[in-house]
């Protein structure tokens, strides 16, 4: 009888685990979302990330922790979306600026305000593409980008 409770909790666990797993990549699809008639560029999903914010985010990332997230990324012409499971973390556009820059070997950094609460986000990503990344977000929206 301890066996089969003990199965059934595992059990229980993993089918949890896995369905907490798809609710958060469907918060990050829902947030990266292009709109209508919106030209995409570059898409990237899952990737590894640490988020750091310069003050608590209202249902989101916590100030003075490293918050490690996977992330979603979409550029398209006139913006970058970047989202975790908290939703969408950053927009940069011409209008509200930001950075992209490679700093080395698959490492991206995104920094922005984010919008409505002016907290500052700085997101560091291992990105396969890290550099095609920095340079289409310099075309597209027109942010700085530096390689170190």
């Amino acid at each position: 009888m301890i066996w089969i409770s003990a199965a059934l909790v595992f059990g229980l666990a993993i089918v949890g685990s896995f369905g907490l797993g798809q609710f958060r990549k469907s918060v990050r699809r829902r947030a990266v979302r292009p709109g209508e008639g919106e030209q995409v560029l570059l898409t990237a999903s899952g990737l590894s990330a640490r988020v750091f914010v310069d003050r608590d985010l209202l249902a989101g990332p916590r100030a003075g922790t490293i918050n490690r997230s996977r992330i979603d990324l979409l550029l398209s012409q006139d913006r970058l979306l970047v989202a975790s499971h908290h939703g969408r973390l950053l927009e940069l556009t011409e209008r509200t600026g930001g950075s992209v820059r490679s700093t080395g070997p698959n490492r991206l950094v995104i920094e922005g305000q984010r919008p409505g609460q002016g907290a500052r986000v700085r997101i560091e990503i291992l990105c396969d593409r890290a550099e095609e990344w920095a340079r289409a977000a310099e075309g597209a929206i027109h942010t700085s980008r530096s390689a170190a």
